[in-house]
């Protein structure tokens, strides 16, 4: 039965969060756009960093309103400080051998392999967009060893340039398929990652061994159905999370006092340098995190496991520095920094008013994130639930992640992004719901009546993975025969019939051009012409300041090009602005300096006139 003063909790909670909606369009900061970008932001002359000070302001009084009228209206809680302090948790037990929970995961593992297998291969027709912006620098680096210096890529290294050349060096085929498989090896390698979490956030639960079964199982059902091979728009966990995971996976381990956590400590300490090689974003998440991190450790006085930590760091620093050439380090900040300032503008959204604005999707994402957050703060406020070391350094991190990588939705807020800015939040719930009722006074002997269900669960899960629309279990005959195929599958092949005429006629056009450039937003044409890139702006869109314009022109006159690519059938306009209304100085330059030579079926080409 709920208590009077619980009852006065919920409320003044219920409370704060209607007052945080009220106040949300209130928060408006003036709006500078010094660069000059065009783009939604700029349209409706707001501010980007008003999406993150509504959603902080929100989360801060929800999370506040909660922990103050729980400290003062409930009894046996934690204060703030309480929360953080190692001494107020129980040890860790020494966790006792489980033969059925290593069944379990086996198991899990075993569909996970059958699951990737029987996956048909993706032949779609090629997206000239997305998978030109990793295809073009990859080439462009494989003809030239430039990085930073070639390519002005936006999301980072190992994504847009690292990921094709690995697939192409172990799969010894340049093409579109062996980029497509190895991204399928590497969802196979987040979906493991993530069993390994459930499996280790299992373990550290101290409960009963039945009971740490029934966790296990259910907390990898529900988060391995958030990831998927077909239709990656709908994930809420992707590969670019897998330093993330990691460092979760490895947290568990760090904060104990033997010579394992003091070697965790030195990879934990590499995480952030590797991880911003593999993408920004996750980059700069993996960081905050592990600063996070160096405050707890400051704070239970762990300063050894700190050292080690910092070590870590420093090697990675220092491997980094005899790695890579200076000017490409050099040119890797500008490119950061430069990102930092226009991505922004480049392509966010103004976040919907949750419950107000009229989009019930970002609104469910708030909310979630609010009860992940209040069921986290509950549990580690509570002085009863003999929460033990590791669980109480995994839960703060995980809740922290949760949080820090919304900033994603709260950039572009439509339903792909937000959606997989939601995986670690959905794993947050999960562990946090599944503490709270398997430590509840539940008796062992119900649970095992429901044990039985346990090989049930795994032969329907099979059963689901075989059924699935995009799998076969014919896939599996002649694996490696239709793999080599696949991988051999030339580039016209993700090409439509009309596109391969364009193609052709293009390759002619070039021939003895060194490089080849286009205005037309669709950079898989350096790829597929086997020329590298004019400019670093191969997708010509990330030139959209003033002086990122200027400088992309600086390239075409010191390169005196003969032939542009002007526009194509495909129009492909991000969020609907026209290149002559983005890229104004641009198109002022092309106007001025080349004239229309060719069109084809709504491919336009331009000529120098200097070369007419």
């Amino acid at each position: 039965m709920v208590s009077m003063n619980h009852l006065k909790i919920w409320i003044l909670t219920l409370l704060s969060f209607v007052i945080g909606i009220f106040f949300w369009d209130k928060i408006n900061l003036p709006f500078e756009n010094e660069q000059n970008i065009v783009g939604v932001l700029s349209k409706y002359e707001f501010n980007p960093i008003n999406n993150d000070l509504r959603f902080v302001f929100l989360c801060f009084l929800v999370f506040f309103t909660f922990y103050v009228s729980s400290r003062f209206l409930s009894s046996n809680n934690k204060s703030i400080f309480q929360i953080f302090y190692i001494k107020n948790y129980e040890a860790s037990k020494v966790y006792e051998k489980n033969n059925i929970l290593s069944f379990l995961f086996y198991s899990f593992l075993a569909l996970i392999f059958l699951e990737f297998f029987i996956t048909n291969l993706p032949k779609e027709k090629l997206d000239f967009f997305h998978e030109g912006e990793w295809l073009s620098p990859s080439y462009h680096f494989f003809l030239t060893k430039e990085i930073w210096t070639g390519s002005f890529f936006i999301h980072g290294l190992f994504y847009d340039l690292i990921k094709p050349i690995i697939s192409w060096k172990i799969f010894n085929e340049i093409s579109i398929g062996a980029v497509r498989y190895f991204d399928l090896i590497l969802i196979l390698i987040t979906k493991i990652l993530l069993l390994v979490l459930c499996l280790q956030t299992s373990k550290i639960q101290n409960l009963s061994k039945i009971k740490t079964i029934i966790y296990f199982s259910i907390l990898s059902i529900l988060c391995l159905k958030l990831i998927r091979y077909d239709n990656i728009g709908y994930n809420y966990f992707t590969y670019r999370d897998l330093p993330i995971l990691f460092l979760l996976s490895l947290s568990i381990k760090m904060i104990d006092d033997d010579i394992k956590s003091k070697l965790t400590s030195i990879i934990v300490g590499t995480l952030p340098v590797i991880s911003i090689l593999i993408t920004i974003d996750r980059g700069i998440y993996c960081l905050t995190t592990v600063i996070l991190i160096v405050l707890i450790l400051i704070l239970n006085r762990k300063f050894l496991n700190l050292f080690f930590l910092l070590l870590g760091f420093s090697i990675s620093l220092l491997i980094i520095k005899i790695l890579i050439p200076y000017n490409e380090i050099e040119y890797f900040f500008k490119s950061t920094m430069e990102i930092i300032k226009i991505k922004p503008f480049l392509d966010n959204y103004i976040y919907p008013t949750p419950f107000i604005g009229g989009d019930t999707f970002s609104s469910k994402a708030i909310l979630t994130i609010l009860i992940g957050g209040l069921l986290s703060i509950n549990i580690l406020m509570k002085n009863k639930n003999n929460l033990n070391t590791k669980f109480f350094f995994f839960l703060i991190l995980l809740f922290f992640v949760s949080i820090i990588i919304f900033k994603n939705a709260l950039g572009r807020s439509d339903a792909s992004h937000i959606r997989y800015s939601l995986g670690f939040n959905y794993f947050l719930i999960v562990v946090c719901l599944l503490n709270v009722i398997l430590k509840s006074h539940l008796k062992e002997e119900k649970l095992n009546k429901y044990f039985v269900l346990v090989p049930v669960v795994i032969f329907s899960l099979t059963l689901f993975i075989l059924n699935k629309s995009n799998s076969s279990l014919k896939n599996i005959i002649n694996y490696k025969i239709k793999i080599n195929n696949y991988l051999s599958l030339k580039d016209k092949f993700f090409l439509r019939e009309e596109t391969r005429i364009i193609l052709d006629f293009y390759s002619t056009l070039v021939k003895n051009q060194d490089c080849e450039i286009n205005f037309t937003n669709e950079p898989a044409w350096s790829y597929l012409l086997k020329k590298k890139s004019c400019t670093r702006y191969y997708v010509h869109w990330f030139a959209s300041s003033d002086k990122l314009q200027n400088d992309y022109i600086k390239k075409i006159e010191e390169k005196n090009i003969k032939y542009i690519l002007y526009d194509s059938k495909g129009k492909l306009l991000p969020d609907g602005f026209k290149n002559e209304e983005r890229h104004k100085i641009i198109h002022q330059y092309l106007i001025k300096n080349y004239s229309p030579f060719k069109s084809i079926n709504g491919w336009i080409f331009f000529k120098n006139n200097k070369m007419l």
